[in-house]
């Protein structure tokens, strides 16, 4: 059960992952 904010959350750590990432 994952809310909007968990959802957010895991967006928001994979876009600073792929900006880290260049």
């Amino acid at each position: 059960h994952s809310t909007d904010r968990e959802v957010a959350l895991m967006i928001l750590m994979a876009y600073l992952s792929y900006i880290l990432a260049e």
